[in-house]
């Protein structure tokens, strides 16, 4: 059983279980820190109408996400006011209005895309920095970044000079066969030139290259702009996760997408 405590965000994730759901969410309920304000599991489909039935509820869906198998977010609040969502209906706005739209490819380009390194972090953590003045884990620091790529985190950046433009990264977990687009942010001088959609791309190569089939991101839901490039990407709209994580301007809404390559497919 795979469980992360999230202090900074008060939520609780059930990553991954193998055995009886009753006993799984039994030694959940019994590990909960009392700041706990939100329980996240991730479930199997034979597993839904117990979790259903024991007071959580579906928030998403990824498709493919456990090494082919699909996986349910279901949720359980512990506090009111985390459980209401006061930004519902601006994100459903976005979502319709980017639904409607035509996808629109993004061109080939001279743009030099890099893989980062080590050296690479503190640049990364000053981009992260102005681009997210709170953000759900410390992007700021140099040392985490590091830690994270020392984990199989793959970051891609576009810059000019010594200063990086635009980013984002690609968490992996080769033990299911999934992989989690994230951190992506681009300076606001640099916006409106597809930077990012161009680094969803090169990811998604690489990803292909690891034979990671299910790719998926985690937005928010007030970003017209980052919910657009992943639509645009061809990813599927896979629910809201209403009051997920402190991002930005505070406790926000975070919409799921996904995609699953074949495996004949190469991006």
């Amino acid at each position: 059983m795979g469980i992360f405590e999230d202090p900074f965000n008060k939520r609780v994730r059930l990553d991954e279980y193998d055995g009886a759901p009753a006993e799984i969410l039994n030694s959940l309920n019994q590990s909960l820190p009392l700041w706990t304000e939100k329980v996240i599991a991730k479930v199997l489909p034979k597993d839904v109408p117990f979790f259903i039935s024991s007071g959580f509820v579906c928030e998403g869906f990824i498709a493919g996400y456990f090494s082919g198998a699909d996986m349910f977010f279901l949720v359980r609040y512990l506090t009111p006011d985390r459980a209401r969502s006061t930004d519902w209906e601006k994100g459903e706005k976005i979502l319709r209005d980017i639904l409607s739209l035509p996808v629109v490819k993004p061109e080939e380009t001279e743009i030099e895309i890099k893989l980062a390194t080590s050296a690479d972090a503190p640049q990364l953590a000053a981009l992260f920095t102005e681009v997210f003045p709170l953000y759900p884990i410390p992007l700021s620091e140099p040392g985490h970044i590091v830690n994270s790529m020392d984990k199989g985190t793959v970051f891609v950046f576009i810059s000019k000079g010594d200063e990086i433009l635009s980013a984002a990264s690609a968490e992996i977990n080769k033990k299911f066969g999934n992989a989690e687009l994230t951190d992506c942010a681009t300076l606001d001088k640099a916006r409106g030139n597809g930077y990012m959609q161009q680094l969803i791309r090169r990811l998604e190569i690489l990803l292909s290259e690891m034979d990671i089939r299910c790719m998926y991101t985690i937005s928010r839901s007030q970003s017209f702009g980052i919910n657009k490039v992943f639509y645009n990407q061809g990813y599927y709209f896979g629910g809201r996760l209403f009051n997920n994580c402190y991002i930005s301007s505070g406790l926000e809404d975070m919409n799921i997408w996904y995609k699953v390559r074949q495996a004949n497919q190469k991006s």
